[in-house]
């Protein structure tokens, strides 16, 4: 782990019989971090990021945590990014014990199940909005709250910012009918022992492995492809837990090679890189 930048402190689970005060003022008294804002961040359920504080801080803070039977870690924005670029699957096919993935950019790899230790599965969501059909100003003056000869007066005198004016009170009401768009795209990190990590991007996925058991949407089916993920890998940890998240000051520093390329979403790649991180931590202890 680097240890030459600030690092992610996170809470894994809470010491027993300890409420948020009381831990908040405990991370306070052993390693200098700010009670009171940290008593807002414990509300959280864990596990959570606390923040960003120089490793000697979260060092004291991890002790302060496990000397109460909680538990905690601590990791870098290098440390994340250490893991690197999202391998994106095009084809997935399960041959003689082995999985073969099919890269969009790369060929044709193995992935042996053994080796698969975390997937984290999400759905995405984007949202787009956009405003009602442009009318002719003229057109659409007479509507106003100041009236025809108001709005062109307005014109004629103070120029554009004169019909601003003479059309505000149509365009109040016009703004409460934009239209709101939102978009889901759902995904399936699957993050290797070795450290890399493939992803089945429902953008961008045929499900042809699931055979007969291929839904009608990607969110039935990136649920059945992490099903059948678990069936080769029953090991395997899943974390279905991104949109609980809250995103830490700095995520969006993250840089991935080809991540412009692969169109990975930051603070995703972020969340599922910290929780790889996260479980190994767990599964090592």
């Amino acid at each position: 782990m680097a240890t030459g930048e600030d690092q992610y402190l996170t809470l894994i689970t809470a010491p027993p019989d300890h409420s948020r005060r009381r831990l908040a003022e405990a991370l306070q008294s052993e390693a200098e971090l700010d009670a009171r804002t940290l008593e807002m961040i414990l509300g959280r359920t864990p596990p959570c990021i606390l923040g960003r504080f120089p490793a000697a801080r979260c060092a004291a803070a991890i002790l302060a945590i496990t000397s109460r039977r909680g538990d905690a870690f601590a990791c870098t924005l290098a440390d994340i990014e250490a893991l690197g670029p999202t391998h994106k699957i095009r084809d997935l096919q399960h041959r003689h014990g082995a999985l073969i993935a099919t890269l969009w950019r790369g060929g044709a790899l193995p992935i042996e199940p053994k080796s698969i230790q975390v997937l984290v599965r999400a759905q995405l969501a984007t949202s787009e909005v956009k405003p009602p059909p442009v009318q002719s100003p003229l057109a659409s003056a007479p509507r106003s709250t100041y009236g025809h000869n108001a709005a062109l007066a307005g014109y004629a005198v103070g120029g554009a910012y004169g019909l601003a004016v003479g059309m505000y009170g149509e365009f109040s009401a016009a703004a409460l009918n934009w239209e709101k768009t939102i978009t889901t795209s759902d995904k399936l990190d699957i993050h290797l022992g070795d450290g890399r990590v493939f992803q089945v991007d429902g953008d961008k996925f045929g499900y042809r492995i699931l055979g007969d058991s291929r839904g009608l949407s990607d969110n039935v089916n990136i649920s059945r492809m992490c099903e059948l993920m678990t069936h080769f890998a029953p090991d395997a940890i899943v974390d279905p837990y991104f949109s609980l998240w809250k995103s830490p000051p700095g995520a969006g520093r993250l840089r991935l090679p080809m991540m412009k390329v692969n169109n990975d979403d930051p603070e995703f790649a972020f969340y599922s890189r910290w929780a790889a991180l996260m479980y190994r931590h767990v599964m090592a202890g």
